[in-house]
């Protein structure tokens, strides 16, 4: 007579095996796997996000340049406060912040770097 602890480990799952597997968990990481790579190309690019990552990034360094520019005396206007060109770095500084990191997080994203995603950017949907 056949041991009953044997019968149980050699029952069948209702789950198709891979013939490529040689058990239960072989299966289970591939079904994740393929699971997780269907997960991953399911996302949408976000093109305004990084439409706009793109335009605060060239405006910052616009801004950062062109109040260093105007500081250093380069550039002279007859009718500038002696504050301007520091509101400009300021604010060439606030524009430059997110969008560098939202430009850097996309080239994470799509160098395939792990813990990255596109859920990480904003869509402006």
């Amino acid at each position: 007579m056949a041991n009953p602890s044997s019968t149980l480990l050699s029952t069948s799952t209702s789950a198709p095996v891979s013939p490529n597997c040689q058990n239960l968990e072989d299966q289970f990481l591939l079904d994740h796997e393929k699971h997780w790579y269907m997960r991953q190309n399911s996302q949408r690019f976000p093109w305004r996000g990084i439409a706009l990552a793109c335009v605060l990034l060239t405006f910052g360094l616009t801004f950062i340049v062109s109040g260093i520019l105007i500081l250093c005396g380069i550039l002279t206007f007859q009718s500038l406060d002696k504050v301007t060109p520091y509101g400009l770095i300021v604010f060439g500084l606030l524009c430059i912040i997110p969008g560098a990191y939202h430009i850097q997080l996309a080239l994470r994203i799509s160098a395939g770097n792990r813990g990255y995603s596109w859920d990480d950017i904003p869509d402006f949907n």
